[in-house]
């Protein structure tokens, strides 16, 4: 029977290899094991099921169940946590904190001050803050013809400029940052930076860009004939330009990546995402109308050829 497997050729009888060939084929295709995944949610949301529904879709082969903080989980512990949102990464923080975990839908603003008492090997944290490259590609693809981006923040989005101003010079602009230190001067303060810069981009920063603030953010920029890039995606509506954002599938489709890879220690944007523009927003300022399909399309192509 060993014969029938080896040759002093070195080779495979070709009758053999037209059965091995397909069962290596079959093997690479699929695992020859199914990871145990828990995606751990603070409550149930509509979110929360699109995601876990997606991911199954995507790891047919994993066994993947999904638990709310006040369900119990199994008495086994799971090979690898996916929490959605802050609370549910708080809570394996406490409770799994050596179980590799995968940390989705964290902002910028929600994790600068967290630190462990010791960095955790099997930690990787997806954020939902919009990249700043791909946020500042994006407003360049819509105006081609820009110079200098207009950027608020104030001290819970400080630590974000470092990145902002990487972005704009890998990509020739300018970059007009203006501090918010009292709220009373956000509009003087937007004024100011608007008259240096073509295009306000805003930050993951909810105590400058909230309901309460928006629609003097949006007036006072469109009144200057300037408009505003995201910074999220339910920004759309109430009157920004346009944005780039994950949703609950791309960021399904960028956890599973990161699952495959094995979890590496460390931070990223998602790398699935998508636009969503305003297109009678578009209109009315003389623009044209924003095919977002195409918009994506030529982001991802920007990034894969880096």
């Amino acid at each position: 029977m060993f014969d029938d497997y080896y040759h002093p050729s070195g080779t495979l009888p070709v009758s053999r290899l037209r059965w091995l060939l397909p069962a290596c084929f079959a093997l690479l295709a699929h695992p020859v094991w199914a990871a145990n995944l828990t995606v751990l949610a603070a409550e149930p949301t509509e979110l929360a099921d699109e995601f876990t529904a997606a991911l199954q879709q995507l790891r047919p082969d994993d066994q993947i169940v999904f638990r709310t903080l006040g369900e119990r989980l199994s008495d086994r512990t799971p090979d690898a946590v996916v929490t959605l949102g802050w609370r549910a990464f708080q809570w394996q923080q406490q409770h799994l904190a050596r179980t590799p975990t995968v940390a989705a839908y964290l902002g910028l603003e929600q994790i600068q001050h967290y630190q462990p008492d010791s960095p955790a090997d099997s930690l990787h944290i997806l954020l939902v803050s919009p990249k700043p490259s791909r946020q500042v590609a994006l407003a360049r693809l819509l105006m081609p013809r820009m110079m200098t981006l207009g950027l608020l923040y104030d001290d819970s989005s400080r630590l974000q400029l470092p990145a902002w101003q990487q972005s704009a010079d890998a990509a020739g602009l300018g970059l007009s940052a203006q501090n918010i230190d009292d709220q009373d001067d956000l509009i003087r303060s937007l004024t100011e930076v608007l008259s240096r810069s073509d295009v306000l981009m805003a930050l993951d920063d909810k105590t400058i860009f909230h309901a309460d603030n928006l629609r003097s953010l949006l007036l006072t920029s469109y009144a200057r004939d300037k408009v505003m890039i995201g910074p999220s995606a339910p920004y759309i509506a109430a009157g920004s330009l346009s944005t780039t954002f994950s949703s609950p599938g791309d960021t399904a489709h960028s956890v599973s990546k990161i699952l495959t890879e094995g979890i590496p220690a460390g931070m990223s944007y998602p790398r699935h995402f998508s636009v969503i523009s305003n297109p009678h927003l578009a209109r009315s300022l003389g623009f044209p109308t924003p095919d977002d399909t195409a918009l994506a399309q030529a982001l991802m192509h920007m990034e894969t050829a880096r």
